[in-house]
């Protein structure tokens, strides 16, 4: 069986940490009161096959508000798969989202558990095929991607601050729910799994278009709910957070 690098989104724990680099790091619920007036938001945007990841040039990244939708940033990634993004925070959190987009790989969003305070280094897009996306579906026993529905992959961490850990064990829900499954210890979509692995990924496939609330729940540790968009035959990816 091969491994799919997809399912190997521990590194999206740049969406609560900082950044190899250390710059910025993610909002704490309660927001510091020296906002700046501009942050910056990066990353690298990649595309996930069963050979690997590899960076992508000319994906378009843009950085949208999540109250209204509206434009906040946008930037095209370099050779080396990077962009850089200004945002304006009106000396508030930026509560938003980001969505990449190129030609020939599905649009992505990514959500974080809460909005941004501060410079952000670490907002790596992963991206994939369609035919990347149906054999996830088949390795976890679900149907395959619905178009008219939303696909959600969800990593639970055990801290919102930087070196916050996966969790293994832990339920997810999405309300409303699709198809909730799970990687196994290879590090796949496995259709057994009931829980988390050492990875902490869990998936929502096949959930209704619109706002879906994720969670998570594991003896001793508190999850915090926070709410996604799921697009109708789009990717989707978030974390989970005490």
């Amino acid at each position: 069986m091969k491994t799919l690098p997809l399912f190997a989104l521990a590194s999206t724990l740049g969406l609560v940490a900082c950044g190899d680099d250390g710059g910025g790091m993610m909002a704490m619920p309660d927001a510091p009161s020296n906002i700046p007036a501009m942050i910056t938001i990066s990353g690298i945007a990649s595309e996930i096959t069963a050979g690997g990841r590899t960076p992508q040039a000319g994906v378009t990244v843009t950085v949208y508000r999540a109250s209204d939708d509206s434009v906040q940033g946008m930037a095209t990634t370099d050779a080396a798969g990077a962009y850089s993004i200004m945002v304006a925070t009106n000396g508030a959190p930026v509560d938003g989202y980001l969505k990449a987009t190129l030609t020939g790989l599905k649009d992505t969003y990514l959500y974080p558990p809460f909005a941004l305070s501060s410079d952000f280094s670490g907002a790596t897009t992963l991206m994939l095929k369609q035919s990347t996306q149906n054999l996830a579906n088949q390795l976890a026993g679900a149907a395959a991607p619905d178009p008219t529905k939303g696909w959600i992959a969800l990593l639970v961490v055990d801290g919102p601050t930087t070196g916050a850990n996966p969790v293994m064990g832990a339920t997810i829900s999405a309300m409303p729910g699709g198809e909730i499954k799970y990687n196994g210890s290879a590090g796949v979509p496995q259709a057994q799994a009931t829980s988390t692995a050492m990875d902490g990924i869990a998936y929502a496939m096949n959930v209704p278009a619109g706002s879906v609330t994720v969670n998570a729940s594991k003896t001793g540790i508190n999850f915090k709910a926070h709410a996604v968009n799921a697009r109708p035959d789009k990717v989707t990816l978030t974390l989970v957070t005490p």
